[in-house]
C-alpha cells in the first residue's frame, strides 16, 4: 500500500537536491504498508522513512528504507525493469547509466538524463536495450559506485557495449547522491 510523501518524508529526498516534481515524475510514494502473507513487515515512520517506487508494470515495484543498512531494499518483479526508462526522452545527447533509482532522480535534478538497472550486476537487462539506446542516444556513460563491485560491473559493461566508463574519485565520493 503506498499514498502521498509527508512532509517528513520530502525532507531527505529534499536534502539531496531532489524535489517533489521529480519524485512524482519517477513515481515515487510513501510505503504504507507492506505485507508478506498477511503480515505487516514494512511501512514508513517518522524514524524510519519507507518509500515504493512503481512503474509502468503494475506487478513490479522497488521499497527502500535509506536508513536500514541490513534490509534496505524490498521488491518484487523487477529484475528486467529499467529504473527511469520510461522517463527517457525518445532522443538525447547524453544518457548516463548508474546504480540506482535515487541516482537518476539526482541526475535529472541537474539536467542530466540517466537510467538505471535494479542492480549494478543486471547486466542481461541493460544488453537487451543495448542497440535501441545506441539508436537514440549519441553518448553512453557507465557511472557506477566507485567501489569494488561497481568497478568490476562498470568495466564489464563498457567492455561488452563500447559505452564509456565514468567514476568520481575515490576520494571525491562514492557515488552521485554523496
Amino acid at each position: 500500500f503506498y499514498g502521498e510523501l509527508r512532509d517528513w518524508e520530502l525532507s531527505y529526498w529534499n536534502k539531496l537536491g531532489i524535489y517533489k516534481d521529480i519524485l512524482d515524475k519517477y513515481n515515487v510514494k510513501s510505503l504504507t504498508g507492506l505485507y508478506k502473507t498477511d503480515r505487516l513487515i514494512w511501512k514508513s515512520v517518522s524514524g524510519n522513512p519507507a518509500y515504493i517506487y512503481l512503474y509502468k508494470d503494475q506487478k513490479a515495484f522497488k521499497c527502500y528504507r535509506q536508513l536500514d543498512k541490513k534490509d534496505k531494499f524490498r521488491g518484487q518483479g523487477n529484475g528486467s525493469i529499467i529504473e527511469g526508462y520510461d522517463q527517457l526522452p525518445d532522443e538525447w545527447d547524453h544518457l548516463i547509466i548508474t546504480k540506482s533509482t535515487k541516482d537518476v532522480m539526482l541526475l535529472r535534478s541537474l539536467g542530466v538524463i540517466g537510467c538505471s538497472p535494479t542492480s549494478e550486476n543486471s547486466f542481461k537487462v541493460l544488453y537487451d536495450k543495448a542497440d535501441e539506446f545506441k539508436e537514440r542516444f549519441s553518448n553512453i556513460y557507465v557511472m557506477y559506485d566507485n567501489d569494488e563491485p561497481g568497478i568490476k560491473a562498470a568495466e564489464k559493461i563498457c567492455a561488452d557495449t563500447g559505452w564509456k566508463n565514468i567514476m568520481f574519485p575515490k576520494s571525491f565520493a562514492k557515488d552521485p547522491s554523496d
